[in-house]
């Protein structure tokens, strides 16, 4: 009886932890199921908000105005750069292309071209530029006129061709994430240095490491580009009082011209020779001014990084589209992108006869409203004559 007893005791004790995993299952089951139709839920009204999305970008009011917008952006860029008919075929297939990859529309790169051709460019370099300039707008976080006008400016002041915008896109975006400043403020210290870099030989890699290294000393945007100015002009054209100081230090004259020596392996000359000491600091002051002499000191007092720099701006290949995809992979740049891509699709509408019954229909609803306007203007005259008549 005993173990008769027993036995029945295990199972009554099986069946109860039994009974309690079936209960903890049950839990978790419920559990999951719950947290599965939430799941459900969100995506359900995720999947209605794309929809209403889509559904608003694909409304016809909103299709017109990008097919109306890339028309006349295309319009402006035509009558800036007075491009001929087969000029403007390639010039919208660029637009389009990338308003198609690109985080910017049609609309916009439409723009980048107007910008472009306003700073001088023709048709066949406004196309070449656009893609650099784009992905310059994008690393530098600016709009496309800004980007378009830094690195026109900055072509043109080193006496580049169009060919060379992706050069400079890739030098100004490593310069801005390499040094204390900005692509915004690297393209302002360029407008002033560039054209007196260019004439002493010295690459837009090297004056961009230079106006690198003054900001990373607090001296930047046209203060850079004034002060690097300044120092390149009295080492190739020394005054009295730069040859006296060069004879202090014990530095020939022809070691320290930017026509003939690199502008790194000058600044470590002078540094070799202690020129960065207090004792010559009154003199650096009369020899390249109170602009030049802070710049002067501050190249002086960081050799080894403007050698690091003018290295790096030496490697820059690819690197404004690296930062452009970089700050292209967020939620806002997928939008973006997103947006773009279905403006393409509207465009495509447009080339599907939209923009032509379109036009045809405001053709004739504008011609309506002359007629009306026409027909309001007669009746409020004949009302004035009737007037005038009845006091008569």
């Amino acid at each position: 009886m005993a173990t008769i007893g027993r036995l029945v005791i295990d199972i009554l004790a099986q069946t109860a932890r039994l009974q309690a995993n079936m209960d903890r299952n049950a839990r978790t089951i419920d559990r999951a199921s719950r947290r599965m139709q939430s799941s459900l839920r969100g995506v359900q009204q995720m999947a209605g908000l794309v929809t209403t999305a889509l559904g608003g970008m694909f409304a016809v009011g909103n299709v017109i105005r990008t097919i109306a917008g890339f028309e006349q952006a295309m319009a402006n860029v035509r009558a800036v750069s007075r491009a001929t008919a087969e000029e403007m075929e390639v010039l919208t297939g660029v637009a389009r292309r990338m308003g198609a990859t690109t985080i910017f529309s049609a609309q916009e790169a439409a723009q980048g071209l107007g910008f472009l051709s306003m700073a001088g460019f023709s048709a066949q370099e406004a196309a070449e530029a656009l893609p650099a300039t784009l992905d310059l707008a994008a690393a530098g976080a600016l709009d496309l006129g800004r980007a378009a006008d830094i690195a026109s400016n900055v072509i043109s002041g080193f006496g580049l061709n169009a060919g060379n915008a992706g050069r400079v896109a890739d030098v100004l975006a490593a310069g801005a994430s390499s040094a204390n400043t900005s692509v915004e403020q690297l393209g302002e210290a360029l407008s002033f240095a560039a054209p007196i870099a260019a004439s002493y030989g010295i690459s837009v890699e090297t004056a961009t490491a230079a106006i690198g290294a003054l900001s990373n000393a607090g001296i930047q945007a046209s203060r850079a580009g004034t002060g690097l100015n300044r120092v390149l002009n009295e080492l190739a054209a020394p005054s009295t009082e730069t040859i006296g100081l060069m004879e202090r230090l014990g530095v020939a004259l022809d070691e320290i011209d930017p026509t003939q020596n690199a502008l790194v392996d000058i600044i470590r000359r002078l540094d070799e020779a202690g020129a960065g000491a207090e004792r010559f600091a009154g003199a650096m002051t009369q020899a390249f001014g109170e602009r030049g002499a802070p710049a002067m000191q501050a190249l002086l007092s960081q050799v080894d990084v403007l050698q690091q720099l003018d290295a790096a701006m030496n490697q820059a290949s690819g690197r404004a589209r690296e930062m452009a995809e970089i700050q292209s992979d967020t939620l806002i740049g997928a939008f973006r992108s997103f947006t773009s891509v279905v403006s393409e699709i509207q465009l495509q509408l447009g080339e599907g006869g939209l923009l032509g019954v379109m036009g045809e229909v405001i053709t004739f609803a504008t011609d309506i409203a002359r007629v009306w306007a026409d027909m309001s203007d007669k009746v409020v005259n004949d009302l004035g004559t009737v007037e005038v008549t009845a006091e008569a």
